[in-house]
């Protein structure tokens, strides 16, 4: 899991350090619970949904890091490649994934 972990901070553009030692501490508890979650699920509808309420906790952690906008806010103070959209695919800064919209090839 560990090398999850860090391929997945490779994709977050977290690889300039290691990863907190909480993190990797806590790593092994998180991971059985979550497994024991899956072996609880049913069927692959169910799994879906383990995946999706983990993707929440990620996304709710991962808010929590940035900054909030004053209401009416402008993004002209915010650093480079946040709130903008890209013209072309690839255009992303490092550890932003790009929106694709519907129907788009």
């Amino acid at each position: 899991m560990v090398e999850l972990l860090e391929r997945v901070a490779v994709e977050r553009g977290l690889d300039f350090e290691p990863p907190p030692e909480v993190i990797v501490e806590a790593l092994p508890a998180l991971t059985q619970i979550v497994e024991r979650l899956t072996d609880r699920c049913r069927d692959v509808q169910e799994r879906r949904w383990l995946a999706a309420a983990l993707a929440a906790l990620s996304h709710h952690v991962q808010a929590s890091t940035l900054r909030e906008l004053p209401m009416g806010g402008v993004l002209n103070d915010m650093p480079r490649g946040v709130g903008e959209w890209p013209d072309q695919p690839g255009n992303e800064p490092r550890g932003v994934l790009p929106a694709i919209k519907r129907g788009a090839k």
